[in-house]
C-alpha cells in the first residue's frame, strides 16, 4: 500500500506541547499509552491488530487517562524482523486518524520516514523514533511536519539484537554517560536536518541494546538525563524483561507492580513522559503518591 495522499499539515509540536504542559501541571508526568497494531510485539501482539481492537484500544487508553496515544506497527522487540513502510500504513493508518479524530494527542512509533510523513500528515504530533535517528530523513520529516521528536538511545536494529542479558557489560564503560553522549551526538544530527532542539524528547532506550544490568543503572540513575539535559525525558519500562529479575517467573503481563514501580521512581527523577501498557493502574499510583505528599 502505498502512503495516502495529505491534505494538510501537522502542527504537532503546538499540540504536544500543550498536551504535556497541562498533563505535569495535573499529575507531574503525562501518561503515554501504547497501542501497538503488531502480530508479534513482546507483550500484546497479536490483541490490538484487527481495525476494530485497535480503535477499541484507543478508546480504553484515552478513558483510563492517557495523555497521548503512542501507536506502533512495527515490534521492536530484539530479534523482529523489519516491516514494509506499505505493511505499517496498513496497520497504522486508519488509527491514527481515528485517534486524531476524537482529539487524541498521537505519536506514531516507527524509523521509516514515509510512515512517519503519513501518519504526521493526518494529525498525529510526535515521531517516536527508537532508532536513533538511523535514518536522516526522520528529523526532516519532523522538521516539515512541525511535530515533536522522541530520539530513542539503541545500538543497531532489532533484527541483530539477542534477548536480556546477551548484550555485554564491556559495551558500555559509564552506561550513563555513553548513552548520554551518543544521544547528544544523534540530537546534533538531528538540529542539522531542520529540527527545533525545543522539538526533542529524551528516551534512554531502556532494554534496546542493553542488558538487564544497564537497564536497572539507567533508570535508578535517570535523574542524571532530566538535570543534564535541556529537554523532556520518556522512559519506557513496562512490562520489560529486566523488571522480572526479582521474580523471574512473571511473563510480561504479570509485571505490573514492577511497572508501577519503575514509573514512579522515574517521576520522583524527573521525568516528563511515562510509557505504559497499563494506563489506569499507573495513573493511579502517580496520582495517590501525590495526594499523599510525595514526588
Amino acid at each position: 500500500m502505498e502512503a495516502p495522499e495529505i491534505e494538510s499539515v501537522s502542527q504537532g509540536l503546538e499540540v504536544f506541547d500543550d498536551v504535556l504542559a497541562r498533563a505535569r501541571g495535573r499529575r507531574g508526568v503525562a501518561i503515554m499509552g501504547i497501542c501497538n497494531v503488531t502480530p508479534d510485539s513482546f507483550s500484546d501482539g497479536g490483541c490490538f491488530d484487527s481495525p476494530v481492537a485497535a480503535r477499541a484500544r484507543v478508546d480504553e487508553l484515552i478513558a483510563e487517562g492517557a495523555d497521548i496515544i503512542d501507536v506502533g506497527a512495527e515490534s521492536t522487540r530484539p530479534g523482529a524482523a523489519s516491516v514494509s513502510a506499505s505493511e505499517q500504513l496498513r496497520r497504522a493508518f486508519d488509527v491514527v486518524c481515528y485517534a486524531v479524530s476524537i482529539g487524541a494527542c498521537v505519536s506514531i512509533d516507527t524509523s521509516n520516514p514515509q510512515v512517519a510523513d503519513a501518519c504526521l500528515g493526518c494529525g498525529a504530533s510526535v515521531l517516536n523514533d527508537t532508532s536513533l535517528l538511523a535514518d536522516g530523513a526522520l528529523a526532516r520529516v519532523a522538521a516539515d511536519r512541525q511535530s515533536a521528536f522522541i530520539l530513542m538511545h539503541t545500538r543497531g536494529t532489532p533484527t541483530d539484537k539477542g534477548g536480556f542479558g546477551e548484550y555485554p557489560d564491556s559495551e558500555y564503560g559509564d552506561v550513563v554517560e555513553d548513552v548520554m553522549a551518543e544521544w547528544r551526538a544523534a540530537a546534533t544530527r538531528a538540529r542539522s536536518a531542520g529540527l527545533r532542539n525545543d522539538a526533542l524528547v529524551m528516551d534512554p532506550g531502556l532494554g534496546f541494546a542493553k542488558n538487564g544490568r544497564q537497564s536497572r543503572d539507567l533508570l535508578s540513575r535517570v535523574d542524571v538525563f532530566a538535570r543534564e539535559l535541556d529537554v523532556p525525558i520518556l522512559i519506557g519500562a513496562s512490562r520489560k524483561s529486566f523488571l522480572a529479575e526479582l521474580d523471574p517467573e512473571a511473563g510480561p503481563q504479570e509485571r505490573l507492580g514492577a511497572s508501577i514501580a519503575a514509573a514512579l521512581h522515574a517521576v520522583r527523577c524527573g521525568v516528563s513522559i511515562v510509557r505504559v501498557h497499563d494506563v489506569r493502574a499507573t495513573r493511579q499510583a502517580i496520582d495517590c503518591e501525590r495526594s499523599l505528599g510525595g514526588s
